[in-house]
């Protein structure tokens, strides 16, 4: 697969990416107040899935729904691979 993430698409879920962890460290320290323990487990690990999708994506450079959509969001700058 070709890459297809890139600029401020790769920007974007980096910072999503490290914010639904924050939020997940967040709701594990006030676990008391956001409800039981099955409630709390089940938010934090969609945001853990959540984070891992979207920094995945972003360090790889490759999205699927983006190959889907037939998007690219990666410029190579005249063909040349980034590091």
């Amino acid at each position: 697969m070709k890459k297809n993430v890139g600029g401020q698409d790769r920007t974007v879920r980096i910072a999503l990416g490290l914010l639904s962890v924050v939020m997940m460290m967040v709701i594990l320290f006030f676990a008391e107040t956001f409800g039981g323990p099955i409630q709390v487990t089940l938010v934090a690990t969609g945001l853990l899935l959540l984070s891992f999708v979207l920094l995945g994506t972003a360090g790889a450079e490759k999205c699927l729904i983006n190959q889907a959509l037939g998007r690219n969001t990666y410029d190579n700058h005249a063909g040349e691979e980034r590091p």
